[in-house]
């Protein structure tokens, strides 16, 4: 019950901050700022957009060899590529990605169910963990200095941090001590063999995170490329705003950056849709940029690192599928 009391004030809180927008904006303006949009700041992006994605699918192959040698690049590729598809479909923290990555790898790679989502987990834990890191900084920053006038605004970005935070640490003590999950498990999973998959698998994981933890050289080498990766979107950002002639320091961007994507996590719309754009165009706002130009830049922002993103991914697997189609064996599935 508490459950969806909390999901339908998010979705409150989405739905009034995409309808202020749209209402108070003036969209001629907008239309006019997005035509002016440099083509070359675009191209750059693009090919910005295509580092990170090289970057990611490099942890993950890093991250996959913990847990079996055999994994070869392209199965990563693929495996992505089939992910970023589903993330683009499925809303809020896009959970659904995750399992076809799963499904994607243990198809491709031919390993074991068990395996496959061990990778998965490895990669998902470095990633947000490195990302809530960036997150709690960003919010300390923005507190003050915007604080003041902004602080309940600051208490909004404050409480959807703190949800993030708390569910991610939990998950982290969970994967650490299996024997809690498992007997919560065990009273809901009849099968006995289903049970000790289960069991096997979540120990393993445990083992391999604790190993994670305790290889401080492995460890902090994945937090680096991770914080790389999540600081090249606010440089991505910065580029973005400097194309358009508004020059802020990095880490104001980077703010925004962060804490856009922490509400970009409220489930308003398939792959955060809405609630992503609104917050970063009243962060933006909130540093003294228009309305209409922190639009255009939010909408900008979002087309090339997500659907640009979607766009290309989709070309990589109908590419990795290319001699199936060209023989037009029509009962022949997709491999990915």
């Amino acid at each position: 019950m508490k459950k969806d009391v909390i999901k339908r004030i998010l979705y409150v809180l989405g739905a009034l901050m995409l309808g202020y927008i749209v209402v108070s904006s003036d969209w001629i303006k907008i239309w006019g700022h997005l035509k002016s949009t440099p083509l070359r700041a675009i191209m750059l992006l693009m090919y910005f957009q295509c580092i990170t994605m090289l970057l990611i699918n490099i942890q993950w192959k890093s991250l996959a060899g913990e847990i079996k040698d055999n994994i070869s690049f392209i199965d990563i590729v693929l495996m992505n590529a089939k992910g970023n598809i589903v993330d683009s479909l499925t809303p809020g923290v896009k959970m659904g990605g995750e399992v076809w990555r799963i499904i994607a790898l243990k198809n491709r790679a031919k390993i074991s169910l068990a395996d496959a989502a061990m990778i998965v987990g490895l990669q998902k834990t470095v990633s947000l963990l490195s990302f809530l890191l960036l997150t709690l900084v960003s919010l300390i920053w923005f507190s003050l200095n915007l604080g003041r006038d902004y602080k309940y605004h600051i208490y909004l970005f404050a409480g959807g941090t703190a949800v993030f935070f708390v569910i991610l640490v939990a998950l982290i003590l969970f994967s650490l001590k299996p024997n809690t999950i498992i007997k919560v498990l065990e009273k809901i999973i009849k099968s006995s063999k289903t049970k000790e998959k289960i069991r096997n698998t979540l120990k393993k994981y445990s083992q391999k995170l604790r190993g994670l933890f305790k290889n401080k050289r492995l460890f902090f080498s994945q937090m680096a490329l991770g914080i790389f990766i999540w600081s090249f979107y606010a440089f991505k950002l910065q580029v973005l705003m400097k194309s358009f002639n508004i020059y802020l320091d990095y880490i104001s961007v980077a703010a925004i950056t962060f804490i856009a994507y922490v509400m970009g996590m409220i489930p308003l719309l398939p792959g955060g849709i809405g609630s992503f754009e609104s917050c970063m165009i009243l962060l933006l706002k909130m540093t003294g940029i228009a309305l209409e130009m922190a639009a255009v830049i939010a909408i900008v922002f979002r087309t090339i690192t997500f659907w640009f993103e979607f766009i290309l991914s989709g070309l990589i697997l109908i590419l990795a599928n290319m001699a199936i189609f060209s023989r037009g064996d029509n009962n022949v599935k997709i491999q990915v």
